[in-house]
């Protein structure tokens, strides 16, 4: 599988799984964070991938304030 269609699809599962999320739990960003991260991971992306996106979403938080960042 070529480096490009890897990361395609990568960027497929996260948007899949960002979608989904936002759709179930839209009150609670920082649980959607979470929620985005273990469909990640579950989607075969790389956990340092995974890792980068969720840290990224929770520095995001709801725009205005972020969330607690994992220790």
């Amino acid at each position: 599988m070529k480096t490009t269609t890897r990361v395609r699809l990568a960027l497929a599962t996260f948007a899949f799984g960002l979608a989904a999320s936002l759709g179930v739990s839209a009150t609670d960003v920082c649980k959607r964070c979470e929620n985005n991260y273990t469909a990640c991971q579950s989607g075969g992306t790389s956990e340092a991938q995974c890792y980068q996106w969720y840290v990224e979403c929770l520095r995001y938080g709801d725009g205005q304030r972020p969330c607690p960042m994992p220790r």
